[in-house]
């Protein structure tokens, strides 16, 4: 049951705090919450459906149970997918009909012979078989994952997000009268948060060893490369976007929107200027021309007039996003702020800025 469910919650919270804000905790209870609401509704039905069929009737069931399942936990899973792991599965029905009896009426029964087997030393015996079952399942979801567009990649959503669709599902769950349905306007505010954030304009490195500007068409242009390949990837991945070219060592890229020579480049994106310094000796022109500074140097003094992320920035909050925006407005979210970000901290998540 329900109640069930949410004490098992409550004690894996009380035990483990930090749990609840991993995938393992959310999707696990998302995924049983979901099925068990979802059957209590369809009782009736499922009962008239099996009252006084035959066989072949109640294969068919047992097939369309199979697909009923998959549909329920695949969406009430897809939230915490989408915005722990950037993926979205497709043929996940198609999978699991053949994956999930192969695990019920052969890995399973395999099992508990194996632990009944287990005292007398015999236990190969039944894990052997078993290890067949679960090769054929690994080979279904290697085999389905391989089909052209199996996996849809799609850019983490904002905690806001989550949060409204999370709790529009809960209330789904929770409720029984056709007051649950109102679960389903919470989770549109949260599908419709999704559809209005975007990924960040300019991505800074804790340590400033990589850069990133994101193009016209969606891609992060880099920095460079060399040794930063894991940070590259996880920004590509979060945003759902392809990893373009790296600066240039002099000249343009992105249609003119970065320009680049000897010490340093500017990005121009929605009427903000952006000044990307790789010579301190630019700074002093740099800081009348540009609405940001970006320096692996201490800027702060050279810069008074213009907003600058410098390194002392950078060792003091980690790592930065940026966003710009029309009407002068840059808004900007750290590490730092991100870690700091509870209900007894003073920290907020971002901060926007009026550029002068």
């Amino acid at each position: 049951s329900l109640l069930a469910i949410a004490l098992a919650a409550v004690v894996v919270m009380l035990m483990t705090p930090d749990a609840a804000t991993g995938p393992s905790f959310q999707m696990s209870f998302a995924a049983v919450s979901c099925i068990i609401a979802f059957y209590e509704t369809m009782r009736p039905q499922l009962s008239a459906w099996h009252r006084d069929a035959g066989p072949v009737k109640r294969f068919g069931l047992y097939v369309l149970g199979l697909a009923f399942t998959t549909i329920v936990t695949t969406l009430a899973t897809a939230p915490f997918t989408i915005y722990h792991f950037n993926r979205f599965p497709l043929y996940s029905v198609f999978a699991n009909a053949i994956a999930v009896p192969i695990a019920g009426f052969w890995v399973m029964p395999w099992a508990i012979a194996s632990c009944l087997m287990m005292p007398f030393g015999i236990e190969k015996l039944g894990l052997v078989p078993m290890s067949w079952g679960i090769d054929a399942i690994s080979w279904v979801g290697h085999t389905v994952t391989s089909w052209p567009g199996a996996v849809m990649q799609l850019p983490s959503p904002s905690s806001l997000a989550l949060a409204l669709i999370g709790m529009g599902g809960l209330w789904l769950c929770i409720w029984l009268g056709r007051w649950h349905w109102w679960g389903f306007v919470l989770i549109a505010l949260g599908i419709a948060n999704i559809a209005v954030t975007r990924p960040p304009d300019l991505l800074i490195a804790g340590d400033m060893r990589l850069i990133a500007v994101r193009a016209g068409d969606g891609s992060y242009l880099p920095s460079s490369t060399r040794g930063e390949t894991a940070v590259a990837d996880n920004w590509t991945r979060r945003a759902a976007a392809q990893l373009g070219p790296i600066w240039p060592a002099s000249g343009s890229a992105d249609n003119g929107a970065l320009t680049c020579d000897s010490q340093g480049c500017f990005y121009r994106r929605r009427g903000e200027t952006v000044a990307l310094i790789r010579d301190g000796a630019a700074l002093a022109e740099d800081c009348r021309n540009a609405d940001l500074i970006v320096a692996p140097v201490a800027a702060h003094r050279a810069c008074r007039a213009a907003h600058v992320i410098d390194r002392i920035d950078t060792y003091q909050n980690g790592g930065y996003a940026v966003w710009l925006d029309p009407g002068n407005t840059i808004t900007v979210a750290t590490v730092r702020d991100w870690q700091g970000e509870r209900l007894w901290s003073p920290h907020h998540a971002s901060a926007t800025i009026q550029t002068p």
